[in-house]
């Protein structure tokens, strides 16, 4: 199952961390794959840990990001209970296009993302995905790029899809 997607710049690893805090490398092992080219650099939390003592403002903004974490990963647990399986898709999509830009209303996703890719990230088959996105293209919700993007339009997914 996929659980995220990360982009430049973006810190990532255990993303608790109170497990981080008390379990070392040998007790817990992620794995990670990278779409494309990479560079990652491997901290410790006792190194991190230091690093933020010193420097308040990191700490508030390395804070505010696990907060933004922790409230996208409680909506998909969420969704996995709540919501039918069109409803998942139309908001992994809300918040793949959230995490490049929060302003735009049609923000095209970076990264080429496979029916199978999306069919993990929400919990139901590539075939079903592959009818759902069909469905949305018809409906105006989405399109491909030129270069194979999904364009997401988040106005007309919020309207059709989250309820106030």
């Amino acid at each position: 199952m996929i659980i995220d997607y990360y982009h430049e710049g973006t810190l990532f690893g255990m993303t608790n961390f109170c497990e981080w805090a008390v379990c070392d490398a040998e007790q817990r092992r992620n794995v990670y794959l990278a779409v494309e080219e990479s560079e990652v650099a491997v901290i410790s939390f006792a190194a991190l840990k230091n690093h933020l003592a010193g420097q308040p403002e990191i700490l508030l903004s390395v804070l505010s990001d696990y907060c933004h974490r922790l409230a996208a990963a409680y909506a998909r647990i969420e969704g996995f209970v709540l919501h039918r399986a069109e409803e998942r898709l139309a908001r992994a999509l809300l918040l793949l296009a959230a995490q490049q830009s929060s302003d735009e209303d049609s923000v095209s996703l970076r990264t080429v993302i496979t029916h199978e890719e999306l069919a993990h990230l929400v919990g139901i088959s590539r075939t079903f995905v592959s009818e759902i996105i069909s469905r949305f293209r018809k409906r105006g919700l989405i399109e491909s790029s030129s270069a194979g993007h999904i364009v997401v339009h988040c106005q007309k997914i919020a309207s059709a899809f989250i309820k106030s």
